[in-house]
């Protein structure tokens, strides 16, 4: 029966890695402003405000997405955790 519980290890790196692709799917990444990809000197104060001000948005935005990921990820291995101690305790029987 150790067999089993090294199988089960073994596939607890594919159940996180599947677990992934989820996750992205309930968080929505946020889109870079378009400001930031343009190259070049701001046109005036105002442009650099206006791209400041969406830069700092994206910033919040990336911050809330960062932790929508993080609240799957742990949700994932919860759900993986819980699966191992009940494929453990049919192993134990």
């Amino acid at each position: 029966m150790a067999t089993a519980k090294i199988i089960g290890c073994t596939c607890s790196i594919l159940l996180v890695v599947g677990n992934i692709a989820p996750a992205q799917a309930l968080c929505s990444e946020p889109e870079r402003p378009a400001c930031s990809e343009q190259s070049g000197a701001f046109d005036d104060q105002s442009d650099y405000e206006e791209c400041l001000s969406q830069m700092r948005s994206y910033k919040s935005d990336v911050d809330d997405y960062l932790q929508c990921m993080k609240r799957e990820s742990d949700a994932a291995l919860q759900a993986y955790n819980e699966a191992v101690d009940q494929f453990n305790s049919r192993v134990n029987n």
